[in-house]
């Protein structure tokens, strides 16, 4: 039967369905790259969603059209092939898997490619990996903070009296009102020095859960690397000592690289579209690209600005 979940498996995903904390990061930083362009006047049967998703997960997507309808989906090229291995005649896979489209390149059919290197972007997978890692290790500290010393009783008498002293701290005695114990008890003796001092037993160092904080650091450090990558280049509260803001600003021209690759063949793709079948569809950045774009272009000319003054 196919359902939702055989959608990430059979285009792209991959990823088990008990794995559902990789699962959720995937999506997640999918949803961040499906968010980068915007699609203007597409036709009846093209939805951005399926467009992007094709091109991220294996780097082409086709467009063919039969009769009156279009339809987006994974192309497999024939025979046969030029010296680059580029072919006209195509196979288009729809997405419920149950159908195959054939077409031919130029005519009723075109390719789109999601970068100059006819890749997909599989790094997600790697991401959406560490991601996973750094949350199962946050809830191991989480857990072990919890594991406080045990103390190691020499008697029964001495047990009953610890378990009594715990449980009226966490409230779980008749009126709460264990707060003392006999002085001719065994426990007693234990803590006036007379005898010697109760064991404990420590299953881990409650002082570990201060590593809390640099696992946050690293999974926001990842995920700005990711965004950086991919033209969000997000800086922290201050700038590392030495670190010049030519070379931040060199750090924000790089985020830029990838995402300017991606648009500009998104825009080949759609113009041939537009060429063959008399259609007026465009794209663009989203807003949240322009509006980093339009911020590091203010920079680079307040720069240029002081650099003459």
């Amino acid at each position: 039967m196919y359902n939702f979940y055989n959608f990430y498996n059979l285009y792209g995903c991959g990823i088990p369905l008990n794995d559902g904390l990789k699962l959720h990061y995937w999506c997640t930083l999918e949803q961040i790259l499906t968010s980068m362009f915007k699609y203007g006047l597409l036709p009846k049967g093209l939805d951005k969603k399926y467009i992007e998703h094709t091109l991220i997960r294996f780097g082409c997507a086709c467009i063919v059209k039969i009769e009156s309808d279009y339809f987006v989906g994974v192309p497999a090229i024939q025979p046969p092939l030029d010296n680059y291995g580029v072919g006209t005649e195509i196979v288009v896979t729809t997405y419920n898997g149950m159908h195959k489209i054939k077409g031919t390149l130029g005519v009723n059919a075109v390719l789109i490619w999601n970068n100059t290197e006819f890749t997909g972007d599989f790094i997600i997978s790697w991401y959406a990996k560490m991601f996973k890692e750094i949350d199962i290790s946050m809830e191991a500290n989480v857990f072990n903070s919890r594991l406080h010393p045990i103390p190691v009783a020499r008697n029964s008498k001495i047990k009953s009296a610890i378990d009594n002293i715990f449980k009226s701290i966490k409230g779980e005695t008749k009126n709460n009102d264990t707060y003392s114990i006999l002085s001719d008890t065994a426990f007693a003796e234990e803590i006036n020095g007379t005898a010697s001092k109760i064991d404990v037993l420590n299953l881990t160092d409650v002082k570990d859960v201060d590593k809390l904080q640099y696992l946050s650091k690293f999974h926001d450090d990842l995920l700005r690397r990711f965004c950086t990558l991919y033209g969000q280049a997000m800086q922290t509260t201050g700038k590392m000592a030495q670190q010049t803001v030519e070379e931040i600003q060199g750090y924000d021209s790089f985020s830029m690289i990838i995402p300017s690759n991606r648009l500009e063949e998104r825009q080949k793709g759609i113009a041939e579209f537009n060429r063959i079948f008399g259609e007026n569809v465009t794209v663009e950045y989203n807003e949240a690209w322009q509006d980093s774009l339009f911020k590091k272009e203010v920079i680079s000319n307040e720069t240029g600005d002081n650099d003459e003054d």
